[in-house]
């Protein structure tokens, strides 16, 4: 349910909105009923027959287009997924909350958060979607441009996450643990000064028990392999 929900959630979401910037940022939050409160975050609340929807992300972020493109069309896409969707006990519900991250002062990284979680039946679930950006080069940074030229990215940030989950469970005990490990599993990430921190949504590397994880990998694990 939670894939076929993710789709719904992610098709569509390029939109034609006439402004930019801060400006394009606060439209997206007018056009969602809500306001921009004082530390530059929008927040909106809305319910309905059967479910209701709390949409929260920063308009300060520098490549404010890209993320409006994403938050816009939740409300309707989940209201559309509710609506044929069977009969639930308690209201639907998806609640989006952003986290904010930088390296390198204002000239570095920027990175946005944010976590969906869909309670439905028979249980909630909770993914993330990332936004990362060089505000030095003025451009999007993705698992493909996180690392140096030539660097195979799996061959880079699989061996390192493992590291790291490996400090919590046996290695045996993990293999059996891991789903399925493809570039597609990897691409939420954000960066601070001192780590690359990844995010997996619930199921989607190791078992649902576990729920949704993040893991702090150093950047001194990667060597000279990181671009930014």
């Amino acid at each position: 349910m939670v894939r076929r929900l993710v789709a719904v959630l992610t098709a569509g979401i390029v939109m034609n909105l006439a402004t930019h910037g801060i400006a394009a940022a606060q439209s997206a939050c007018a056009d969602l009923s809500a306001a921009v409160a004082a530390d530059q975050t929008c927040h909106t609340h809305s319910a309905g027959l059967g479910y209701t929807v709390d949409v929260s992300f920063p308009t300060d972020y520098p490549d404010r287009q890209a993320l409006t493109d994403y938050v816009m069309p939740l409300r309707d896409d989940f209201v559309d997924f509710v609506s044929t969707s069977p009969a639930h006990q308690r209201p639907y519900s998806l609640v989006v909350e952003p986290t904010t991250y930088h390296s390198g002062g204002a000239s570095g990284t920027h990175s946005v958060v944010l976590e969906l979680i869909q309670d439905s039946n028979p249980r909630p679930m909770a993914w993330y979607k990332t936004f990362n950006y060089d505000s030095a080069a003025r451009t999007p940074i993705t698992l493909r441009t996180l690392f140096v030229p030539g660097a195979d990215p799996m061959a880079v940030a699989f061996p390192a996450v493992r590291r790291q989950l490996e400090k919590r469970w046996r290695p045996d005990v993990l293999d059996d643990m891991l789903g399925v490990v493809e570039e597609s599993t990897f691409q939420e990430f954000a960066l601070t000064d001192h780590a690359v921190i990844f995010f997996f949504g619930q199921g989607w590397l190791l078992g649902h028990p576990e729920g949704p994880l993040e893991v702090v990998v150093p950047r001194e694990d990667f060597g000279s392999l990181l671009a930014h």
